[in-house]
């Protein structure tokens, strides 16, 4: 009885640790389709196209974490004046990202990209886009750096864990 609850407090430590570890390359994913659609964002913002029509052209090709938060942004853009896309913006983070993995801070992040989508000239889009990037750029060269190690470490601690908590039962 007792090796039997050992064992499974054993395996559901392990499989913790295997949860986080799967979590972090999630995030990864997410945010290079992050990525994928700013530059294509940027793409139509620099061709003229309005913002309703970028989002319709990507969100029928796309089937990803962010699909959500397209269709949201899709529907509430056509059903609202477009005036303040910042606030329509920061609604649909709120609401459309719940789905993903994506932490806090890096949901105010996207946050700021709806407040450049917000100004008028294209120009000064195109160039906060183009910043929003290289920042989008350095997280993701960030994460892509530490997941290997955290990865590792999550997997061991939470072997560890259920080892010592085997130990401690038996």
């Amino acid at each position: 009885m007792h090796f039997t609850a050992a064992l499974t407090s054993a395996v559901l430590s392990t499989m913790l640790g295997f949860y986080f570890s799967i979590k972090i390359r999630c995030e990864l994913k997410q945010l290079t389709e992050l990525k994928s659609f700013v530059i294509f964002l940027r793409a139509g913002i620099a061709n003229t196209i309005p913002l309703a029509g970028i989002l319709r052209t990507y969100s029928q090709r796309y089937d990803g974490a962010f699909a959500d938060f397209f269709e949201m942004l899709l529907v509430r853009l056509g059903n609202r004046d477009a005036d303040n896309i910042a606030k329509l913006w920061n609604e649909c983070v709120d609401e459309g990202l719940k789905e993903t993995v994506i932490d806090r801070p890096t949901k105010r992040f996207i946050k700021e990209l709806g407040v450049y989508l917000d100004y008028r000239e294209s120009e000064a889009k195109l160039m906060c886009i183009d910043s929003f990037l290289d920042e989008l750029k350095r997280r993701i060269d960030e994460k892509n750096k530490d997941i290997s190690g955290k990865s590792r470490a999550y997997k061991a601690c939470g072997f560890a864990a259920g080892l010592m908590l085997m130990l401690v039962m038996l």
